[in-house]
């Protein structure tokens, strides 16, 4: 238990690039640029050690399984079976982001435009929601609200996600929902959570879609609202 509470908090280790204004003279750049490799340099070493103690872990869960499973406790052997295939699934997805350089201690959104609504003007604003301040549907993430224009044929979101560690749970708060559906799927179309149909109009509206742990997935939010839908937070847990 105590691994596992140091593997946990080795998952907030977070090292953010600096941000590197044009203007900045080239000396400043370099030392900066070294500043973020040494950074990814060390978060990748704790990445590896946090993927060492996952496998010891496993392997004394494993050993658990066997004796629940010899002991015929069904529900403790069911936990634990189900402990192990999040640790093994979290440890393969982040041996692929190490091989291949993607490791990071930053979220990574794609909004997947030419499926999705269009969004409304800077500025819009319906029911007793605020006044949309930004353009971009990534903001939903950093809880900035927007509006989705629902005048088309089209009554889908979808977003593609990368997380630094693994989410269990979708939470989405907006409004004008009305046979509201969300499913999480994986990058090969397997299905992680579902939740819906919800209703509930034009007011403030919370729901949440548990879903098998993963950092890598895709969301799509499917409304059936004939004008606008909101959206005014997304987030994980």
């Amino acid at each position: 238990m105590l691994r596992l509470v140091f593997i946990l908090s080795c998952f907030c280790i977070s090292l953010a690039a600096v941000e590197v204004p044009d203007e900045m003279p080239s000396k400043a750049k370099r030392l900066i640029k070294g500043f973020e490799d040494d950074a990814a340099k060390e978060r990748a070493k704790v990445e590896r050690e946090i993927n060492k103690m996952r496998g010891e872990l496993i392997k004394d869960l494993e050993k658990e399984l066997k004796s629940a499973t010899k002991r015929e406790n069904l529900d403790e052997a069911l936990l634990v079976k189900a402990a192990i295939e999040e640790l093994e699934e979290e440890r393969r997805e982040n041996m692929v982001d190490l091989m291949s350089g993607r490791s990071s201690s930053k979220p990574r959104f794609r909004f997947v435009k030419e499926k999705s609504m269009p969004l409304f003007p800077i500025g819009t604003t319906h029911g007793p929601f605020p006044a949309m301040e930004v353009g971009d549907p990534i903001a939903v993430f950093e809880g900035k609200g927007i509006f989705f224009d629902q005048r088309t044929d089209v009554d889908d979101l979808i977003y593609e996600v990368q997380l630094p560690r693994s989410a269990r749970k979708l939470v989405y708060e907006g409004g004008a929902a009305q046979n509201l559906t969300i499913k999480i799927t994986d990058p090969k179309g397997n299905v992680l959570g579902e939740g819906g149909p919800w209703g509930g109009g034009n007011q403030p509206l919370k729901f949440e879609v548990p879903m098998k742990a993963s950092r890598q997935f895709v969301i799509t939010i499917h409304n059936d609202i004939s004008t606008w839908f909101y959206i005014s937070k997304l987030s994980f847990e």
